[in-house]
């Protein structure tokens, strides 16, 4: 949900020791959140989702992250909340089957530390997220990770009964801790 700001987003500066452009690669796990149903805490992923990161040589802030999460993909681990999860009263998978994060703003702050600001849209609404991110791990191994929340019903999801946040929790977090592929420069348009 919040592939947020999912979804989703931390950026890096550019030195040696980092690529220009990245890919996120697919693996388990790596887009995650977390709401609640009748007060417990309701879990599960993200299966499918691209996404790249660019970081061009001295300029910070003319890069970009994009990141595209496949709404249908969504794993509970529990086929009937699967189904609704994925349905027209919340994300719409059948009508629209991805959300996404396009970044307009990346700014270093230091720490492995990033501040990205961008559109985050799902179903059919999009509203400016500003979030935090850091990058991890060695040279070959590098991570994107950080937290998030958002309110699932600024964005559609839960309609009609859903919309009473008795039940469903309006608050959902978000986690993100994917792997980064150094790719050729020319798949992020540098």
């Amino acid at each position: 949900m919040k592939l947020t700001a999912l979804l989703l987003t931390g950026i890096l500066t550019p030195t040696a020791s980092l690529a220009a452009c990245w890919e996120l690669r697919q693996e388990p796990g790596a887009f995650t959140f977390v709401g609640t149903q009748a007060g417990a805490p309701a879990r599960g992923v993200f299966e499918r989702y691209t996404g790249v990161l660019s970081l061009p040589s001295g300029d910070i802030g003319q890069g970009f992250l994009k990141v595209r999460v496949d709404v249908a993909s969504l794993e509970t681990q529990l086929p009937e909340l699967n189904e609704v999860l994925r349905g027209a009263e919340f994300f719409d998978a059948a009508r629209w089957p991805s959300a996404h994060f396009t970044s307009d703003s990346l700014k270093a702050l230091g720490d492995d530390r990033y501040q990205v600001r961008g559109d985050l849209h799902i179903r059919d609404i999009t509203h400016q997220r500003t979030t935090e991110f850091r990058i991890t791990g060695p040279a070959g191994h590098r991570r994107l990770q950080g937290k998030d929340s958002i309110k699932r019903l600024d964005y559609g999801v839960g309609t009609g009964e859903w919309k009473n946040t008795r039940w469903v929790g309006n608050q959902v977090s978000v986690e993100v801790d994917v792997a980064l592929e150094a790719v050729d420069e020319r798949a992020c348009g540098n």
